[in-house]
């Protein structure tokens, strides 16, 4: 049950962040910076944010109720 929480609450944020990305996309506002995302350290932090990321889930949803 509280995967399903957890799950949830990351589906609502995502979408929550995507029509404030639509929201910018509107009036031009862009946060994006090219340079950055050519280099190699930018998906090497992608990548430490997911693997972050799916341990949260998995230790959250896993973790035994004190009850």
């Amino acid at each position: 049950q509280r995967g399903i929480v957890v799950s949830s609450g990351l589906i609502a944020g995502g979408a929550i962040a995507g029509i404030f990305v639509a929201i910018f996309q509107i009036f031009g506002i862009s946060f994006l910076n090219e340079k950055y995302l050519a280099t190699e350290i930018s998906r090497i932090w992608a990548l430490v944010a997911l693997i972050v990321l799916c341990l949260f889930v998995v230790f959250f949803s896993t973790k035994r109720s004190k009850t």
